[in-house]
């Protein structure tokens, strides 16, 4: 399962790489954020089998898990080419923990994109448009970045 993942991670990593381009800035990071609806749209199994895994990792609680989590680093790093030209040229705002900005970001899209890919268990789940859903998480992330706003 753990192959699996790695090999799914570098697909993934890739799709984030392509998406950034030459232009690091503003629109680079919009690229880097709106990869997770392009993936959601295209291959929503992989968020099922990500919460599959996840739940895999606890339960079987198994320890070796550095090489998938230093492959997270691909992901990071393109953020932060983007974000640091973005910064440089003041197309984006400055965030005061970089870092924290980054995780709570990708971490929230990250898991709303898991759960829109499952089955819905409430009727609530049925009522908004899972896509519409991400798009906005993403703008809502994508608005405290942009400057002059």
């Amino acid at each position: 399962m753990l192959a699996c993942a790695l090999k799914l991670q570098l697909e993934v990593a890739k799709l984030f790489e392509n998406r950034q381009g030459t232009n690091g800035s503003y629109r680079a990071l919009a690229s880097f954020y709106r990869v997770f609806l392009e993936i959601f749209e295209t291959r929503p199994r992989l968020y099922r089998f990500l919460s599959e895994f996840d739940a895999y990792c606890i339960h079987e609680r198994v320890q070796d898990l550095a090489e998938y989590e230093g492959q997270m680093d691909l992901f990071k790093q393109s953020f932060l080419t983007a974000y640091q030209a973005g910064v440089r040229e003041g197309s984006v705002r400055a965030a005061e923990d970089v870092n924290l900005f980054y995780y709570a970001t990708t971490h929230a899209i990250l898991s709303l994109c898991k759960k829109l890919a499952e089955d819905g268990i409430l009727e609530q789940d049925g009522k908004i448009d899972p896509r519409a859903e991400i798009e906005t998480l993403i703008n809502i992330v994508l608005f405290s970045l942009k400057t002059g706003v």
